[in-house]
């Protein structure tokens, strides 16, 4: 490749010598992508009923933890728990009595941060 082609695939100009550039660059990584793309769609397709049995499990599994677990969900400046108060302005759990004596509730409602500090301190960090 030559400086003034390497030069031209940097132009912002949406133009089809750029993009003839730019697919020629990505075609491998547009192979692939397609490729694994089928491919799932090809398993999903396979095992819909199954997938479906899945989803339906895990709601119900969510159902019966926010039944055992969590007392209300709140917006995040009102969780006065830092363990569960969300990054932002998502919704964060105040759990039940039993749910604050419960491992499993515990580290079901951690926010992200909360989760990623414990799993850095896990490791010896």
């Amino acid at each position: 490749m030559t400086s003034s082609t390497k030069n031209e695939a940097l132009l912002p100009e949406d133009n089809e010598k750029n993009r003839a550039i730019v697919y020629k660059f990505l075609s491998a990584d547009f192979s692939l992508y397609c490729y694994f793309k089928k491919k799932l769609e090809t398993i999903i397709a396979r095992k819909k009923d199954y997938l479906a049995g899945e989803v339906l499990r895990l709601k119900e599994l969510r159902t019966s933890w926010k039944k055992l677990c969590i007392k209300e969900s709140l917006p995040a400046f009102k969780i006065k728990d830092f363990r569960f108060r969300p990054y932002g302005n998502s919704q964060g759990y105040l759990l039940t009595d039993f749910g604050l004596n419960n491992s499993m509730c515990i580290n079901m409602a951690l926010s992200e941060i909360a989760h990623i500090r414990k799993i850095y301190e896990s490791q010896g960090g």
